[in-house]
């Protein structure tokens, strides 16, 4: 789960580990926001080594649409905080969401190629029963009781849950970001 940084305990246990000294080496989920350089200094000292920041889009649209009430200057400045107390960021992408449209796919392409992320990690959507968009695809008709469960995967091009992307465009567009995080 993603670390929140609020709660004492949290603190604590970063204490813990600089007090006694371990030799303990850890990651975590972080939110994109603005973290006090403090925290980010105590985080590094108690042996964290990287981050992985959720972010899903380059298009401020989609972020908009998925309610991360978040900003691409945000996520900008988070990653250049930890960065520069030598914390690793790894960046979450998503592609397939039901209402993405070729134009915010093409921005989160644009986002790729110029963010300062140490590593970008890219998903498409699978529509987990239970989730939002597994109840949108089933009412939209997407989705029924014969749907193929065992092609999923979380980088398969084949399925596209996309209202305005053709398939083809879709399968492109995930072989222009293979290739732009391949690069990183």
């Amino acid at each position: 789960g993603t670390v929140i940084f609020k709660e004492k305990r949290v603190d604590d246990f970063w204490n813990t580990l600089i007090d006694n000294k371990t030799d303990i080496k850890w990651q975590c989920n972080v939110r994109a926001c603005d973290h006090p350089d403090e925290l980010i200094r105590k985080m590094r000292k108690a042996g964290c080594k990287a981050v992985y920041l959720g972010i899903e889009s380059g298009s401020p649209d989609m972020l908009k649409k998925m309610q991360k009430g978040i900003t691409l200057t945000t996520i900008e400045k988070t990653i250049e905080q930890f960065r520069r107390y030598r914390i690793f960021c790894m960046a979450f992408i998503l592609f397939g969401c039901p209402d993405e449209t070729e134009e915010d796919m093409n921005a989160t392409l644009i986002y790729l190629n110029n963010s300062k992320a140490d590593a970008i990690w890219m998903n498409t959507v699978i529509p987990l029963p239970g989730s939002d968009y597994y109840g949108q695809l089933e009412s939209d008709g997407q989705i029924n009781d014969d749907f193929p469960w065992d092609t999923m995967s979380y980088r398969n091009s084949d399925l596209i849950f996309c209202k305005n992307v053709y398939l083809e465009q879709f399968q492109e567009i995930i072989n222009q970001a293979i290739k732009i995080i391949d690069r990183k």
